[in-house]
């Protein structure tokens, strides 16, 4: 089951070097919305099934080095320019200003 889950990570993983290095800095930026994504989806799809963990034990391996790319690499964020830190906006004001006026800041890693 183990080897069956590592065999599927490194699937995907393999199938992650089609994309560019921007987009996987962008994906990795929003770490915590994909980790929800992608277990949520994972339980749904797989529930009840003899597959579920070796399903949630590439989902992890996946996540973790998911992480370990955004420590050692970078990541990529939108930020609003102009937005005083002390008075940040809050809820649909703040999302709302980040899809029409945000822009992508680099995050360095600790390799770059």
């Amino acid at each position: 089951m183990i080897a069956s889950a590592v065999v599927s990570f490194f699937s995907v993983w393999l199938l992650s070097h089609y994309l560019s290095a921007q987009t996987k800095r962008r994906m990795v930026g929003y770490m915590g919305f994909y980790d929800l994504a992608l277990h949520g989806f994972i339980m749904y799809a797989f529930w009840g099934t003899e597959n579920m963990i070796q399903a949630e034990a590439a989902a992890c391996m996946f996540s973790i080095s998911f992480r370990m790319a955004k420590y050692l690499y970078g990541y990529e964020r939108k930020i609003i320019p102009g937005e005083d830190p002390e008075k940040p906006y809050t809820g649909v004001v703040r999302y709302w200003k980040l899809l029409t006026e945000g822009q992508w800041q680099r995050f360095a890693g600790r390799l770059t």
